[in-house]
Order: C-alpha cells, then sequence, then structure tokens
C-alpha cells in the first residue's frame, strides 16, 4: 500500500524546517515550493503515484481535495506567506472537516501580518 500524499508532504515539510535551522535556507525554499506544486497537481488529479510496493490506494473526490490543499497550506506556511496557508488550510477542512493535520497545522499557521 503506498503512502497518502499529506503523509509525505508533512514530512518533507518538517525536514525543511530542519534545514532552515541548520542555515540551508535554498534547500528548504525549493522543498516548499515542491510542495505547492505537489499540492496543485493532487488537486488536478494529475499526482504521479509514489513507488512503492502494491497497488496505488484511490483517493475519493473529498480526500483529493482536502490532502491537496493541505499540501499547498503547508508549502505556503514554510514559505513565509501564512495569508496562502491559511486560505489552503481553510478550504482542506472545508473539504475535509476531520483532517486532524489540517486542523493542526492551521492551529499553529501564523497570522498575516
Amino acid at each position: 500500500m503506498r503512502e497518502n500524499p499529506a503523509v509525505t508532504a508533512t514530512r518533507r515539510f518538517y525536514q525543511a524546517m530542519a534545514m532552515q535551522k541548520l542555515g540551508q535556507a535554498d534547500r528548504a525554499n525549493t522543498i516548499f515550493r515542491d510542495l505547492v506544486q505537489s499540492g496543485l497537481a493532487v488537486l488536478q488529479n494529475t499526482a504521479r503515484q509514489p513507488a512503492g510496493p502494491g497497488p496505488a490506494t484511490p483517493m475519493s473526490p473529498r480526500a483529493r481535495a482536502s490532502a491537496g490543499h493541505y499540501v499547498c497550506g503547508l508549502g505556503y506556511a514554510g514559505s513565509g506567506d501564512p495569508a496562502k496557508a491559511r486560505s489552503e488550510l481553510t478550504a482542506s477542512l472545508a473539504a475535509s472537516p476531520d483532517n486532524l493535520d489540517a486542523k493542526l497545522a492551521l492551529a499553529f499557521a501564523p497570522s498575516s501580518k
């Protein structure tokens, strides 16, 4: 069974946050941009299936919308765009109010300046 895009994105987000703290801002920013692009691909239903054993697990339209907006939200949060991050995370919750990852990310997302 292959991993949900949101799980992979969460791992990449925290990896990039660690890179920032280690002074590797360029590498971190590349990951944040990739997260936004990956989220958009999920929303457009063009995301590549991650490699792994077993068949890919199909996502419902609701789960796909929630995951795509969540992944974009993480990318925008890391890129320093809190308004877009909050908008995407809110859209994730609108698609799937039970998305705990999006709830937590929204609760800790910086507010707009």
